[in-house]
């Protein structure tokens, strides 16, 4: 099954969701990454997927999959215990 996002709103959920703390991490995180690069190869790039590929999907809200906007937002899409499903950011 395809589930269908938004790349914004996935980069927006990605980057404020969770606590304080958890965007603090995220950031710092995603800031090594960024220096790291920097140092290493003089340029950095990251894309959206690549955010996808390091998160667990199943803790993704499903209001962000299309058609599916009306969802309680405290429904994640490991909720529905889905057996075989792949992300596609549009």
């Amino acid at each position: 099954m395809k589930l269908k996002i938004k790349t914004q709103k996935f980069v927006d959920w990605y980057l404020n969701s969770g606590s304080d703390q958890e965007q603090e991490q995220i950031r710092q995180e995603l800031g090594n990454l960024v220096t790291c690069s920097l140092l290493l190869n003089e340029r950095f790039t990251i894309a959206p997927r690549d955010l996808l590929d390091n998160v667990n999907t199943d803790t993704i809200p499903m209001h962000l999959v299309e058609g599916f906007k009306d969802t309680d937002k405290n429904v994640e899409i490991g909720d529905l215990n889905l057996s075989n499903y792949e992300i596609q950011l549009i």
